[in-house]
């Protein structure tokens, strides 16, 4: 009706509905510029790549990454080929220069080794793969092709751990961006995704 004056009551909610969708926005405006691009809130995971290094991380909203799975080599040629110069602590205490890793002193300090399936076109016919915490090592042709370092089923405290000198501060997983770059070297690729 042309001359009414509009509800009071109507105005007041339409005011409060429209302030909300600003708060509302403000928040989301503010939450991205903190902690980055929407596109972490549609990622879960963080991968660090270097030459043959492959790193891990789990993203969690509003906390840094951390690297809580190293995985060096491939599956057709010895790990010793293109390995960064890297050692390791094993549970057992025992340092492990991954440049001269070898098959006996990998068998010597593992609690488990097991055959790999001819099947899984992942491993090379023949392979194996010995099993010490937080480590699994793949040993083919009497060489080390790949190495995983990783925190599942671990036990007492113990947290498998890398250095870049034998005698070194060693780094126990997982490790933050700037240990990976300090040991590894800055990545040729980091990439976001969402893993299944």
């Amino acid at each position: 009706m042309i001359g009414q004056t509009a509800n009071p009551g109507r105005l007041f909610v339409i005011m409060v509905f429209g302030l909300f969708l600003l708060a509302a926005f403000c928040v989301m405006y503010l939450v991205s510029r903190h902690f980055g691009s929407p596109q972490q809130f549609v990622t879960n995971t963080r991968w660090f790549e270097k030459d043959n290094v492959r790193l891990w991380s789990p993203l969690r909203w509003g906390k840094p990454a951390g690297y809580d799975v190293v995985e060096i080599g491939n599956s057709t040629e010895a790990i010793t080929a293109h390995c960064p110069d890297i050692y390791i602590k094993l549970h057992d205490g025992h340092v492990i220069g991954l440049h001269s890793i070898s098959e006996t002193e990998v068998v010597t300090h593992s609690t488990k080794i097991t055959d790999n399936l001819s099947s899984d076109p992942q491993w090379p016919q023949g392979s194996k793969t010995a099993y010490a915490p937080g480590y699994n090592f793949t040993i083919h042709d009497g060489h080390v092709i790949t190495m995983m370092v990783h925190m599942k089923g671990l036990a007492n405290g113990f947290k498998p751990s890398i250095s870049k000198h034998p005698e070194g501060s060693f780094y126990p997983l997982p490790l933050s961006h700037e240990q990976a770059v300090e040991l590894f070297g800055n990545p040729t690729r980091v990439h976001d995704f969402l893993a299944k």
